[in-house]
């Protein structure tokens, strides 16, 4: 278990207003909790006190009906409101502290809300719709990934809810009642559908939006009452594959014990199955986005510590376990990482920091001796800030010492919050820089988080000029000496949260960023040196892996240097081999073209993507050959022949997003293609066809030494799959082998082709329609795959759940498909679309265009509605 979750504190503990309403200082339970020294806060929005203070903040005159009523409030925000709300919030955030904080910065680990409007009334659905799209906007303008809302009215009106105008007979009733349900549940899917459909197309879409955490709220005045609820809601949602990975379950343990103690029987006088049961039997940790933590009696009459009336053991223990599980990013990315206490309308800060403790203790408490968990190791992007000219300018003579001290404080202080603004912490000191941290799970991407930190850097030099001189402490000569070195580099940054070392940034990638700043110091002084040479206001260097997270047309403004020193942070660590330079003058951004005097390596001359199922990392031995070719890929003389890239669970993220931000970009940069096929994988064979579509030269091949079955049907045919098991394999497989092309380009046309599984048990192959081209029969290879499209233009691939006797995995029915499929997306003469069987294994790389059905006549619904659209030329 490589770390516990953090204990964040719902701001909904201080319902009072502020003793002096105006002018607000801010929500009263964010402004007090942010004094008791609570570093990770889930924003309560919003509460009734607090509607003022976000009606001001919002710069925005509205009447008294809208300020006055939060869904109304909530609902009337427009795109630019959302921003200065989000602006305001993390400025009085920042402000707090001044810059003077060294450690993880107070931030957001969740929106709480409670929008449960979701009914027939249309005005109130529609409020409701709007509130929750506004929720996800401002969550992502502070940097966190959950928004929570309450799970939906129960019915219609209240009547229907206690059943009072419903007929007498209990069976009928029942019946009725579960008409009733399964309207508003229909009601509630169709809203939610809403909320994403209905947001703004910034560059930040459905799948990058803030995950949708829908709260279990027992008792008959909600839909959502326990785990069966949300997996009625989450089958229902399966159609809707555009949103439906961003819905998912925050689990409110005191609701948990409620909805336990209120189990029905069935006919045989059995309890139905606990809430942990129904996660178990239905698979539904990684559909676990946040947790809430605390304490009720026997009815949900308020919020008390946790422990109050139900115990560590064997109350909260299985759940904190299971919280502890979920830590695991590679297996779990959508969960939050953290658990809420909640502590609603308490005012008292003692009671509540006792909450808090208490579940840090029981946390610490559940994990194992030897957890590591006191150390914890994030991903995401350094920065190291040094100013330039320090000593001389702010330390000169002339000044007192208490003059000297206040103006570096100033200039080091608003380096600190501009990081803190743009959703980093700071880690070090180094008397007039900074050691910053960028955690990417704090940004909708690793490609958000780039783009905001390197947005920073451009302001960041004017930022720390206007913040000195209003003391008037600087002349106008003095600051033209002053500038900043800034390098940026992306990797694992451990942090001890115990002992000397507390709160500080260790690690290789920590010393790499730094050694990069003398790589822009040399850029700096030979560009000033230079004949008619120029003075840069900001130097900005980014290693090659934050490079990669920028959109195509951002990195041509970038040019490829080699340091100096970047041998022995070679040696050191393989993720500097190059870094990119970028020089500021006066904030603009202008490029720096002559490389020629920077004595470095040059580029690698083949630049190589690895393709294979995740499970197989689950064995040492193909993890063990991963590091191993990574560490003889290092020895290699210079200048590097080959540059690989591998599709590890490292680079796993959430469903949609996985292929978009990671998979896709790697293929497209890619020169040759290397696919492991030890198992039936769709997603392997939809990222080979997708090569073989681009015309990428590919090898394909195995680590272990069985040929499995399926390798003896097309397209493989027992002749392409060569063992791999050592370095060397893994580079001559790019440098030495014939590997395989696709000849030829399809003709394009008007056919349609159906690449659907022959299931005789299930007979869905006979659903498709008879004028349709079937998929290839007979031998046929990868070479030959342009000509298996002759005069098609749509193609149509049904993924299904494997047959009995299909190998591991996919089957192989679906993942020789998937190869298929893979080509006609990188094909422009062909488009696809893609079905899939609620059962069958999720292909993550598809999701993006993938829609769902269930039964036979679903499949021939879907199949009809495809072949009107394309018949009538509106199909693209």
């Amino acid at each position: 278990m490589a770390s516990l979750p953090e204990v964040s504190l719902i701001t909904s503990w201080y319902a009072a207003p502020p003793l002096q309403p105006a002018p607000f200082k801010g929500p009263a339970g964010l402004v007090h909790a942010l004094e008791a020294g609570q570093p990770l806060l889930d924003l309560y929005f919003l509460a009734h006190g607090d509607m003022a203070w976000y009606a001001d903040a919002s710069h925005r005159d509205f009447p008294d009906e809208v300020r006055n009523c939060p869904l109304a409030l909530a609902a009337a925000l427009d795109l630019a409101d959302v921003k200065r709300i989000g602006e305001a919030l993390r400025a009085l955030v920042v402000e707090h502290y001044k810059g003077r904080l060294v450690g993880p910065r107070p931030r957001f680990a969740a929106l709480a809300t409670y929008w449960p409007h979701i009914s027939a009334d249309n005005e109130h659905c529609q409020q409701a719709v709007k509130a929750v799209r506004n929720s996800l906007l401002l969550a992502r303008e502070l940097g966190c990934q959950h928004v929570e809302i309450v799970g939906g009215a129960a019915f219609g009106s209240q009547d229907l809810a206690n059943g009072t105008n419903l007929p007498k007979s209990a069976g009928t009733q029942m019946s009725m009642k579960e008409v009733f349900r399964a309207q508003a549940m229909n009601r509630l899917c169709d809203s939610l559908r809403e909320v994403f459909d209905t947001l703004p197309s910034d560059g930040a879409g459905q799948h990058e939006a803030p995950y949708l955490c829908v709260e279990m709220e027992p008792g008959d005045a909600y839909l959502i009452q326990n785990v069966g609820c949300f997996l009625e809601l989450r089958r229902k949602m399966l159609k809707h594959t555009q949103f439906a990975p961003r819905v998912l379950l925050n689990v409110d343990l005191a609701h948990v014990f409620l909805a336990d103690a209120s189990r029905p029987v069935d006919a045989s006088g059995k309890p139905e199955p606990t809430q942990m049961e129904m996660i178990s039997r239905y698979n539904l940790s990684e559909w676990i986005g946040h947790f809430h933590i605390s304490d009720h009696a026997r009815s949900h009459a308020s919020d008390l510590c946790p422990g109050t009336y139900h115990f560590l053991r064997p109350d909260y223990e299985p759940w904190l376990k299971l919280a502890a599980q979920l830590m695991d990013q590679r297996k779990f990315p959508r969960f939050s990482g953290s658990l809420a206490v909640e502590m609603e309308g308490c005012a008292d800060v003692h009671e509540v920091l006792r909450a808090v403790g208490r579940t840090q203790h029981w946390l610490r408490s559940i994990a194992p001796s030897n957890s590591n968990s006191e150390h914890q190791k994030n991903k995401g992007i350094m920065m190291a800030v040094d100013i330039v000219n320090s000593t001389s300018v702010f330390l000169r003579d002339g000044h007192s010492l208490e003059q000297r001290a206040t103006v570096l404080n100033l200039a080091v202080s608003e380096l600190c919050k501009a990081v803190h603004k743009a959703n980093g912490s700071v880690y070090s000191f180094t008397g007039d820089g900074v050691i910053a941290f960028f955690d990417e799970r704090h940004f909708p991407s690793p490609t958000h988080a780039a783009a905001q930190v390197i947005s920073t850097c451009q302001s960041l030099f004017d930022d720390m000029l206007a913040a000195v001189r209003p003391h008037n402490l600087l002349r106008k000569d003095e600051e033209k000496k002053l500038a900043l070195r800034i390098a940026l580099h992306e990797g694992t940054l451990v942090v001890p949260s115990h002992g000397h070392l507390q709160h500080q940034a260790l690690g290789a990638d920590v010393v790499i960023t730094c050694r990069m700043l003398n790589f822009v110091r040399q850029i700096m002084e030979e560009a000033a040196s230079s004949p008619g040479g120029s003075t840069w206001k900001t130097g900005l260097a980014i290693s090659g892996k934050v490079r990669e997270q920028l959109s195509a047309k951002d990195q041509l403004n970038w040019v490829e240097y080699a340091a100096k020193d970047a041998e022995e942070s070679h040696k050191l660590h393989g993720g500097f081999s190059q870094s990119s330079f970028m020089a500021l003058t006066e904030g603009v951004f202008t490029r720096q073209t002559d490389a020629s005097k920077i004595n470095g390596r040059s580029a690698a001359s083949i630049r190589g993507f690895v393709a294979c199922d995740f499970s197989m990392f689950d064995s040492g031995d193909f993890g063990n050959l991963y590091e191993h070719t990574l560490e003889e890929l290092k020895k290699r003389q210079e200048p590097p022949e080959l540059e690989l890239h591998w599709s590890t669970p490292d680079s796993h993220r959430p469903e949609g997003v996985i292929w978009r931000d990671f998979v896709k970009p790697q293929l497209d940069q890619a020169h040759k293609v290397l696919a492991f096929l030890d198992r039936a994988n769709a997603n392997v064979g939809y990222e080979i066809g997708y090569a073989l579509g681009q015309s990428k030269p590919i090898a394909l091949g195995r680590f272990k030494s069985t040929m499995p079955e399926w390798h003896s049907h097309p397209p493989m045919n027992m002749q392409f799959i060569n063992q791999i098991n050592t370095a060397e394999g893994v580079f001559d497989s790019f440098l030495k082998s014939n590997l395989i092309e696709a000849s030829g380009i399809p003709t394009g046309g008007s056919k349609i082709m159906a690449l659907c599984p022959d299931n005789p048990k299930r007979y869905y192959s006979g659903k498709i329609p008879k004028s349709w081209e079937r998929e290839p029969t007979g031998r046929w290879d990868l070479a030959q795959i342009s000509s298996l499209f002759h005069e098609v233009g749509l193609v149509v691939w049904v993924v299904l759940p494997p047959d009995d006797s299909e190998a591991h995995r996919d089957g192989r029915a679906n993942s020789t498909f998937a190869i298929l499929a893979g080509y006609a997306l990188a094909r422009p003469e062909l488009t696809l679309r893609v079905l899939v069987h609620e059962n069958a294994p999720s292909v993550a790389d598809a999701l993006d265009r993938s829609d769902w059905f269930k039964t036979n006549a679903d499949l021939q619904q879907k199949l009809e509605v495809i072949h009107e659209q394309w018949n009538a030329g509106t199909l693209t």
